[in-house]
């Protein structure tokens, strides 16, 4: 069952957008990860996690996504990261397989990773699909880990 509020005691927002908007200032990269919940009936939290070097891993984006609606992370940095999920109204959670997004410079902008995830979380159906269309199963884990 749903909470009667967001983590941090805060309603639950109206719209799909960025949780915690400090987190936004920090970043300065040019790719972006779209996440489209347009087939989940659910709402979730979704956590852009990085991996430093030593491959501790570090929540730099969080994101609140309606049901049926999408929204693009930017400004993400190069580097190799995970998707965390959680459900909102059933609170399970799930990562994805890892995946890079990657800068490089060149003509005009350079280039830079637009990856895209949909979630499709009902039943016992849980992948994200990638830009590539391959469907890449979500792996379940525990509250804490989110």
């Amino acid at each position: 069952q749903r909470p009667a509020l967001a983590p941090g005691g805060r309603p639950w927002p109206q719209v799909s957008g960025y949780f915690d908007e400090t987190e936004t200032d920090r970043l300065q990269g040019r790719s972006s990860v779209l996440l489209d919940n347009s087939r989940n009936r659910s709402d979730v939290l979704v956590k852009l996690v990085i991996f430093d070097a030593t491959k501790r891993a570090t929540a730099i984006r969080t994101v609140f996504v309606r049901r049926f609606h999408a929204f693009t992370i930017t400004a993400a940095p190069p580097g190799e990261y995970e998707l965390r999920f959680q459900d909102v109204d059933n609170g399970g959670t799930w990562r994805s397989a890892r995946f890079a997004l990657q800068e490089s410079a060149g003509p005009a902008q350079g280039r830079f990773t637009e990856a895209r995830f949909q979630f499709l979380l009902e039943g016992v159906s849980r992948t994200a699909e990638t830009a590539d269309a391959a469907h890449t199963p979500l792996t379940a884990i525990a509250s804490q880990e989110f």
